[in-house]
């Protein structure tokens, strides 16, 4: 079998370009623009002076549409498009970011893989982005990496909330961690929740997923029942504690607990557990 039939585990695509192309002539679509360094614009409609025939494979995505524009040569489109900055940013600034995850993804996709793997040598888009093939022929399509996102809960139904190193302080959220390769979802949650605090857990259970563009994510959102509570942390996590809901509440009242974005399939998690009635003070209104 040749490395191009072993790189190449899907469909042949559609003409998704032509697709793009279409929504890009449409002024109220969203379009998500990453530079080759990675930082992005999200715009409504393409800007003036931007005409969609001169952009490189643009990908259309559940709406919204990728593109990558190559710092040296799309000068003039970058400058169109403005104030460039954290992918992350762009997303939560936006009043319905769930409309853009999937451009943002294809977006943070093209950006970041440009060379081959196999041989080093330069990834060229086909006509709708979703496929890059360099030189040699080797294909290669956007991977997913699959990420467990746990809320945690005791014998009290109490919340374990964490906050990591990088973060300020009462910043906080509840664990996640990548899946390890020959590892079940729910070993990761139990293995996950050990090394990151220490602590045994059964009755892991299924409750929703999110795709996650940073950096290629797609969220598995458990919940879990520690069988102990005494937390051991190592440097993973900063500090961990419980909290009961009224506890919680008190924290954020007094402006000790920041919590997810309602972007995220964290906030998700906390809101299911502490009620719909009750607002999160997030970490966006520590500013």
């Amino acid at each position: 079998m040749s490395d191009a039939l072993l790189e190449s585990e899907h469909e042949e695509p559609g003409d998704g370009g032509a697709a793009a192309r279409a929504a890009l002539g449409d002024p109220a679509t969203m379009v998500v623009a990453a530079r080759t360094d990675g930082k992005v614009a999200v715009h409504t409609g393409l800007p003036a002076g931007v005409a969609a025939e001169d952009l490189v494979a643009p990908t259309y995505a559940d709406g919204a549409v990728a593109v990558l524009l190559d710092m040296a040569t799309d000068t003039e489109a970058i400058a169109a498009f403005g104030r460039f900055g954290d992918p992350r940013m762009a997303l939560v600034s936006l009043a319905d970011p769930a409309a853009v995850l999937g451009a943002m993804g294809f977006a943070q996709w093209r950006a970041r893989t440009r060379f081959c793997p196999r041989d080093g040598s330069a990834l060229t888009p086909r006509s709708d982005g979703r496929v890059l093939t360099c030189e040699r022929g080797h294909e290669h399509f956007p991977r997913l990496e699959p990420a467990v996102i746990m809320r945690v809960t005791d014998a009290e139904d109490r919340i374990l909330l964490g906050r990591q190193p990088g973060w300020p302080p009462d910043q906080l959220s509840v664990l996640a961690g990548f899946v390890d390769p020959g590892e079940s979802l729910e070993d990761a949650v139990v293995r996950e929740i050990d090394e990151e605090v220490g602590l045994p857990v059964v009755d892991v259970t299924y409750l929703a997923s999110q795709p996650w563009p940073f950096p290629a994510s797609l969220m598995l959102g458990f919940t879990a029942v520690a069988t102990a509570t005494e937390v051991v942390l190592e440097d993973e996590i900063a500090e961990a504690r419980w909290y009961s809901r009224d506890e919680l509440v008190a924290a954020m009242a007094a402006g000790t607990a920041y919590l997810p974005s309602d972007v995220s399939i964290a906030h998700r998690l906390i809101v299911d557990w502490l009620g719909p009635d009750i607002p999160l003070t997030t970490w966006f209104d520590r500013r």
